[in-house]
């Protein structure tokens, strides 16, 4: 379940803060989530630390399958014109160059079952 009251946590100015409104904003109803093979739908994937915590916290309570899918392409580049992104470093996709690798790279780093982003047309 998913606390409404819980801001955007990528852009909290610290890896603490940002790890503790994760864990305020998700709560995984056991009962619910048990032996269900789940598709999570987010809208990007920044540094990947909401995605692997949600992942984590719903095999914790049970999940037999994680899929997640991202209705925006890879983000690979900072945004100097209002959303305060990391560095280039910083960003889960921004890893490796190719398309193929850096799927794969971020699927393992957020221990999904499988990863899928909207394309680059839509």
């Amino acid at each position: 379940m998913k606390n409404a009251y819980v801001g955007r946590t990528f852009i909290q100015p610290s890896q603490t803060i940002r790890q503790l409104g994760i864990r305020l904003k998700l709560n995984p109803l056991k009962e619910v989530i048990r032996g269900k093979r789940l598709i999570v739908v987010d809208d990007s994937i920044v540094r990947g630390n909401t995605q692997r915590a949600l992942v984590r916290m719903l095999r914790e309570a049970g999940a037999a399958e994680v899929h997640v899918r991202i209705a925006s392409p890879p983000v690979k580049w900072p945004c100097f014109y209002g959303i305060d992104f990391p560095s280039p470093a910083e960003l889960i996709a921004n890893a490796v160059d190719d398309e193929d690798e850096m799927l794969e790279a971020v699927r393992h780093a957020i221990g999904a079952d499988t990863l899928g982003y909207i394309s680059q047309g839509g």
